[in-house]
């Protein structure tokens, strides 16, 4: 898998881009970011073209994102 993403981004840069950001979180940090808040603090996740605490976010936001993962 770690090759596969090695390159996307080489292909991605290659062919002109300038910004990528790759997820890499999974279904399953993300759902014990949610049982477990104080151990997930510093975990960032991007929504809507901006960077937030997933802790932070309201639990149906939460959700959407875990959706996306699994959908990964």
């Amino acid at each position: 898998m770690l090759e596969t993403l090695l390159e996307l981004v080489e292909t991605f840069f290659a062919a002109g881009g300038q910004e990528l950001q790759p997820a890499a979180l999974d279904a399953r940090t993300l759902r014990d970011a949610q049982v477990h808040p104080e151990h997930h603090k510093d975990l960032l996740v991007r929504v809507a073209g901006f960077n937030a605490r997933f802790v932070d976010l309201a639990p149906i936001e939460q959700e959407e994102l875990i959706a996306r993962a699994k959908a990964v």
